[in-house]
């Protein structure tokens, strides 16, 4: 049986900031942006997000944006959060045609989707800390040799 989540956080996730938009109740309810930074998401979700959701019935959902996901996936892991974890791509074919487009708006959208789309999570697991040593290994060697 799957876990039912009474609110969805869509976290939309660039190189400086996170956008945060909480849905609950059929409506966006709250949005905030924070610096991605480890020391300042840790603090937001134990200090601010904490006020306006119970972490336990929490659904974190966003893009995958390859290392800049990395900080915010670290914390939450660390909390025990449900981190849904999606392909860009099929988060922006489910919306259809839109228009308009900023940080807010899409974290709202993923907010939206995580909601819409609640039967098919995918819950994010964490690999073993061996494969990302690998994986950051094998990362930085492709920019070297690119570079080269």
């Amino acid at each position: 049986m799957k876990k039912k989540y009474l609110y969805f956080v869509g976290i939309d996730i660039s190189k400086e900031h996170l956008d945060f938009a909480i849905y609950v109740n059929g409506t966006v309810k709250y949005h905030q942006r924070i610096d991605n930074q480890e020391e300042v998401i840790e603090q937001y979700i134990k200090e601010e997000l904490s006020k306006h959701l119970d972490l336990s019935l929490s659904l974190f959902c966003m893009e995958n944006t390859g290392i800049y996901t990395n900080r915010l996936l670290r914390v939450l892991v660390a909390q025990n959060c449900a981190i849904w974890l999606e392909h860009a791509m099929q988060i922006k074919q489910s919306m259809g045609l839109v228009r308009g487009k900023n940080d807010k708006i899409d974290a709202h959208r993923i907010a939206e989707y995580a909601h819409r789309f609640q039967d098919k999570i995918c819950l994010y697991a964490p690999s073993k800390q061996s494969l990302r040593k690998l994986k950051a290994l094998q990362t930085l060697r492709n920019r070297l040799v690119k570079v080269q």
